[in-house]
């Protein structure tokens, strides 16, 4: 069922049969058009039960307003064979997918044709919540975000995590039966095949796998503007095959367990800009770190048997809060989620010197207030730290 209110306040109710969309062979969602669509306007739409996509181009898929309340089990909230653009608007997805010995469905807040390399998704305004059961907050060959709010929240079945050898004969969402396949599903937030690149905006990310996956092995990630906040329950926070660019922004990343990173890269991570802290459950990727641009100061936790061979790392440390002071100035101060970690790094614009006794460093501050995610980096909230007298020397990347 569906519910749609004009500009006039008029709230509208219609039902939508399976059986009769159906009858149309190449329909792909509740509204669906065959060409480019653009939703405007200051109305309101929901989608319940969905069939098919809530909402789906055959090319290009524009919204530039309104209300949106969508619901799918097993497919996706918004979806464009080459592309999706959200300009402005409200937009909620709930999905629900599954995946068992007899089903296998992925529900995506927003996802493009992934096997056309120029597919992209645009998110340039508006609010943008989306939770999700076995899908990907969006799934895209390129992703560009650079206004709005933005909230995903995604889990997913574990036993299925990136397991290409599990075979299965299933009937999937459109009711089509399928025999002894493979299924490779990963519950993450963000994925793009060759490209993520942030310039504005407030995002947020939380998943059962990667937070944020950039997966062609030539692929690039650039955070260049903007605030991030990426938390992955047993995968990377940011997992870049590629090379990993850091220019600019806030960026707050945590991968609490195993072997995973708070940035991880197939090649190297740039740092020449922006503001951040990493929790990780292992120290490998410190060694991924360029050693041109702004420095990255990292501590290696009590994980710290995760090392590299003839990897270089501090002693094993346990705080909950850091504070960095560079010529007796607080530049950086951050409480940590946990105060268990293989490696946490951090590093922000003053942080240009490669030697240690550069930075005066506090690992027992008083931090009374912060401006995202536990990260300060506000001169009002800056001033507020009180460092206190535990010191702890860094290692410098």
């Amino acid at each position: 069922g569906s519910t749609y209110t004009d500009d006039d306040g008029t709230t509208v109710s219609c039902t939508v049969v399976k059986s009769a969309v159906s009858e149309g062979s190449d329909s792909k969602g509740t509204l669906y058009c065959k060409g480019d669509m653009t939703v405007s306007g200051s109305g309101s739409l929901s989608v319940t039960q969905a069939y098919k996509n809530c909402i789906a181009s055959k090319s290009v898929l524009t919204i530039d307003g309104g209300t949106f309340t969508l619901t799918s089990t097993g497919k996706n909230g918004l979806m464009g064979d080459s592309s999706v653009v959200v300009n402005d608007g409200t937009i909620t997805f709930k999905g629900t997918g599954s995946v068992s010995s007899s089903t296998y469905r992925k529900a995506d807040g927003i996802k493009t044709d992934t096997d056309d390399s120029t597919s992209s998704v645009y998110i340039n305004g508006g609010t943008l919540n989306v939770t999700t059961y076995n899908g990907k907050g969006i799934g895209s060959s390129k992703v560009y975000i650079a206004g709005g709010t933005n909230t995903f929240n995604v889990t997913g079945v574990t036993g299925y995590t990136n397991d290409s050898n599990t075979k299965i004969s299933y009937v999937d969402a459109d009711g089509v039966s399928y025999s002894n396949q493979s299924v490779n599903f990963a519950a993450e937030g963000i994925e793009g095949a060759s490209l993520i690149e942030i310039n504005g905006g407030k995002t947020s990310v939380t998943a059962t796998d990667d937070g944020i996956n950039v997966s062609d092995s030539s692929a690039s990630f650039y955070m260049n503007d903007g605030y991030l906040y990426v938390k992955s329950t047993g995968g990377d926070g940011i997992d870049c095959n590629g090379n990993l660019y850091i220019k600019g922004g806030y960026v707050v990343s945590y991968a609490p367990t195993g072997s995973e990173d708070s940035f991880d890269s197939g090649s190297k991570i740039y740092v020449t800009g922006g503001t951040f802290a990493g929790t990780s459950g292992s120290s490998m990727a410190i060694s991924e770190y360029s050693t041109n641009g702004q420095k990255v100061l990292y501590f290696s936790g009590s994980s710290s048997s995760n090392m590299r061979p003839g990897q270089s790392s501090s002693s094993s440390s346990s705080f909950s809060k850091v504070a960095v002071q560079v010529s007796g100035s607080t530049v950086y101060a951050y409480s940590l989620p946990s105060s268990s970690f293989g490696l946490f790094v951090m590093s922000c614009p003053s942080f240009t010197s490669s030697s240690t006794s550069s930075y005066s460093v506090y690992t027992a501050p008083t931090i009374s207030s912060n401006d995202f995610n536990g990260l300060c980096y506000e001169s009002s909230t800056l001033s507020a730290v009180s460092t206190g007298s535990s010191t702890s020397t860094p290692s410098i990347k």
